[in-house]
């Protein structure tokens, strides 16, 4: 097997942190399924392999031989064996298959404890932790050192990157906890909110994994520390305090549950905000202010210093536009007419989807291009949250539909297709002339639309690369956007930041026949 292309399999089938987004995770995902698809005998090609597929009798077979393989560092990326286990996800239906027992992938995975899986990852993982694999294994990325990606946390997956969670999530983590693996993992706690939207990453129901971690701290006779209200030992670098940090998460998305969790195993209500944090009142006064009332509440009860809430005119603003009470909102207006380029409560709505307040805003005055300072719209919130109402109501009020944001270069269909969502997906895509995230995402009718109309798009450069460089995952429909390229001129000489052209690329992922019709 040439090695280039078993390093692409173990590269697609292990997408590390620098993988970001649900859309580009499945990308890699459905390119490792095609190179091992078309070339089986890859699951035995050496112990990482047989780990990613699940070949439980050659993973066996190696140790018996090798039983020092199960730690040693190899494979492309430089990894024990161990995380490529822990963060792999193909589909696959047995311990050991072929492509005629391969599942499809399941679109957009449920987030919960893991349950999906043949087993075959519990008990490849206890074969290479009985022979000496280290439970506390990570890997860090070039730059960023100090943040460790342990086995803990890609089983557990999520963060920024908003990787799933491991089919066999609970049984795997549990097993790396019995066999030593450090519980207090800041990283994995600081992935629970990692995406800053107060969003629990790991799915709603997430307490069995606290609870998990909890009862393994107690057992190595760690209590004193989850009693410190402060959890010093859980300072994730920068000024940010563990438990500040995830009970403010809680309360800024109105978690009650798991709040009382964080309150009860040691979190002060009363802790100090972070420099950096979004909320710069005590936690109580937050709480009052985005009015739950509940949450108050549970952190008095806690021994929380009560909070006095005193708006100022933009809160006081910001606060009429969220209860739509369009009186009060014009009354601050005629006093502070400079409120109206003030992008807060438009991202709010978009965030939110709340239709209504984005439509007061609108007849207020208010640009429907309206943007923070990092230069995204509101259109480009709207389209990354999913908020298909307020991303409607912008564009028919006259928002840009396909203006690119400084910061990622990305139009608003860009960020619905960052963060696969698939009702602003399927609405922008209908509007949108933004031919990369046409090609990547298949809708190659609109793409032919597009490019009758406008052949030159065909030659745009973002990102370093033209969009040959953006195809979809599926085969048929990727070769008709690279005839609907090629046919309007697109550069097949240039290459990307990996130093490889188009067609190189494509045979990188598993493209053979697109890579066969790049070369002429």
């Amino acid at each position: 097997m040439p090695p280039e292309r078993v390093a692409a399999f173990l590269e697609y089938a292990c997408p590390d942190a620098r993988v970001i987004g649900p859309g580009a995770r499945r990308s890699a995902q459905n390119a490792a399924m095609r190179i091992l698809t078309r070339h089986p005998d890859i699951a035995r090609d050496s112990l990482y392999t047989a780990v990613v597929c699940g070949d439980l009798e050659e993973v066996q077979r190696i140790l018996s031989v090798r039983p020092d393989a199960a730690s040693e560092n190899g494979g492309p990326k430089g990894w024990p064996p161990l995380l490529y286990l822990c963060n792999a996800r193909l589909p696959l239906a047995t311990a050991r298959d072929n492509p005629s027992t391969l599942r499809e992938p399941q679109g957009r995975p449920e987030q919960g404890r893991g349950t999906t899986s043949s087993g075959a990852p519990v008990a490849i993982a206890r074969a290479l932790l009985d022979r000496g694999a280290d439970p506390n294994s990570y890997y860090v990325l070039r730059g960023v050192e100090d943040y460790h990606y342990t086995a803990l946390t890609c089983v557990l997956g999520r963060g920024e990157e908003v990787a799933t969670l491991h089919p066999d999530a609970e049984a795997l983590a549990r097993l790396l906890l019995e066999r030593g693996a450090e519980p207090y993992d800041t990283q994995l706690l600081y992935n629970v909110f990692a995406d800053n939207t107060s969003r629990p990453l790991l799915g709603d129901d997430i307490i069995w994994l606290l609870e998990l971690i909890y009862t393994h701290s107690v057992q190595r006779g760690r209590q004193a520390d989850w009693n410190d209200p402060t959890w010093s030992m859980l300072d994730m670098g920068g000024g940010r305090p563990a438990a500040r940090y995830l009970l403010e998460a809680a309360v800024e998305g109105n978690h009650l549950e798991l709040a009382q969790w964080f309150l009860t195993h040691g979190a002060s209500p009363n802790a100090l905000s972070w420099p950096g944090s979004r909320l710069t009142h005590t936690l109580h006064e937050e709480a009052l202010r985005r009015g739950f009332t509940e949450m108050a509440d549970l952190l008095l009860r806690f021994g929380a210093t009560p909070g006095v809430v005193r708006l100022d005119d933009r809160e006081t603003f910001e606060a009429a536009c969220v209860r739509v009470d369009r009186h009060a909102a014009q009354a601050m207006l005629e006093r502070h007419s400079e409120y109206l380029h003030d992008p807060g409560p438009m991202m709010t709505a978009a965030r939110l989807d709340r239709l209504d307040v984005a439509a007061l805003l609108l007849d207020l005055g208010m640009s429907p291009d309206v943007g923070d300072s990092g230069g995204a719209r509101a259109l480009h919130m709207a389209a990354g949250a999913n908020a298909l109402r307020v991303t409607r109501l912008l564009v028919e009020r006259g928002a840009e539909i396909d203006f690119r944001d400084p910061a990622y270069d990305a139009t608003p269909f860009g960020w619905a297709v960052h963060y696969d969502q698939p009702r602003t997906i399927e609405y922008l895509r209908r509007i949108s002339r933004d031919v990369f995230n046409l090609a990547g995402t298949g809708h190659v009718e609109r793409l032919r639309q597009v490019l009758s109309a406008e052949p030159e798009r065909a030659k745009e450069m973002h990102w370093g690369v033209t969009p040959l460089f953006c195809l979809p995952d599926d085969e048929q429909r990727a070769m008709e956007v690279v005839e609907l390229f090629l046919a309007c001129g697109t550069d097949t000489a240039i290459r990307n930041r990996a130093g490889l052209t188009a067609e190189e690329q494509a045979r990188k992922e598993g493209f053979d026949e697109v890579a066969a019709r790049l070369q002429f």
